[in-house]
């Protein structure tokens, strides 16, 4: 029974270009299409139904542009949350300043105003500046090490 199983389905199969030899995966053909129409077209004018239409999909109140802007600098805000996290515990595992005499409420919105700060500066171009500077200067240096060491892979930028 197994054997009958497998033998109906063929790994070789899956990697045939073309048409599959199966029915169920044959191309079927498009129903028609329908004509929708309306119940009632003297009381709805075209030139009124348009331009609300647009005008409703488009529309976005100042509170749907905060909750935007506030979802899209979530992940930049955690990220710059993270790395002032990392640097506090740097900073006390080398111990460059006594900061275990802060208390642990200052360490929070020292992580907060972590956050605060990355997104200001991705606002302000400052994050897209440093990495594009730095995307330009490590492709810079694969250049260098491709032009001595590996003659055929220069990149071309």
């Amino acid at each position: 029974m197994l054997a009958l199983a497998l033998s109906l389905v063929s790994p070789v199969t899956a990697f045939v270009a073309g048409h599959a030899a199966h029915p169920s995966l044959a191309v079927r053909p498009t129903p028609a299409a329908s004509s929708a129409k309306m119940l009632e077209p003297a009381m709805v004018s075209a030139d009124i139904v348009e331009p609300m239409h647009t005008s409703l999909l488009l529309a976005k109140s100042a509170g749907d542009e905060v909750i935007s802007e506030v979802i899209l600098s979530l992940p930049t805000f955690i990220t710059g949350g993270i790395l002032a996290a990392f640097a506090i515990q740097y900073v006390k595992a080398q111990e460059l300043a006594d900061l275990d005499d802060l208390p642990a409420p200052a360490q929070l919105g020292a992580v907060a105003v972590g956050g605060a700060g990355f997104v200001v500066l991705a606002k302000a171009g400052v994050l897209g500046a440093v990495a594009g500077f730095l995307a330009k200067a490590l492709l810079d240096g694969w250049n260098l090490f491709a032009k001595v060491v590996l003659p055929g892979a220069l990149l071309k930028y």
